[in-house]
């Protein structure tokens, strides 16, 4: 049994190369159980943000529990930890994301956005997009207009 170490965290492109290496030569990565926990969350904070997961009308906290089978506490601490950020400010990065892409879709009002999401109204969507992108959803969505008219 053996051991690697890297000097960064591996990207998942990098981390991919790394474990198709070391297949080629029989060996496999052992991940730890707290690993194994924090892509459990991310997995479902990323299916709940992209409106795919169950829950939506649920506590974060209380719908993580309920799927992972451990204390949200418990939960936080793992993921804080090995990710620099707190599992809510992840959660709040992934549903910006789709935000942005759902705007760019331009299919759907702010408040239909809003709603599928899970943000409490327009307004909360729009206060969270600004706070985070320094520009409205408004202003988002006629950038996105403009890059996709463009050849």
């Amino acid at each position: 049994m053996g051991q690697a170490t890297f000097p960064k965290k591996l990207t998942p492109q990098e981390r991919a190369a790394f474990l198709r290496g070391i297949k080629q030569h029989g060996f496999d990565l052992l991940e730890t159980r707290q690993s194994k926990t924090v892509e459990a969350i991310k997995r479902l904070l990323l299916d709940r943000a992209s409106n795919r997961g169950s829950g939506l009308g649920e506590n974060l906290s209380s719908y993580l529990s309920r799927e992972l089978k451990y204390e949200y506490g418990h939960l936080s601490k793992v993921f804080s930890k090995s990710q620099g950020v707190t599992i809510e400010r992840f959660f709040t990065l992934q549903r910006l994301d789709r935000v942005k892409e759902l705007l760019a879709y331009d299919e759907q009002s702010i408040t239909e956005i809003a709603s599928e999401l899970g943000f409490s109204s327009s307004a909360h969507l729009s206060a969270t997009f600004k706070k985070e992108t320094g520009m409205t959803p408004r202003e988002f969505r006629k950038i996105a207009a403009k890059s996709r008219k463009m050849p």
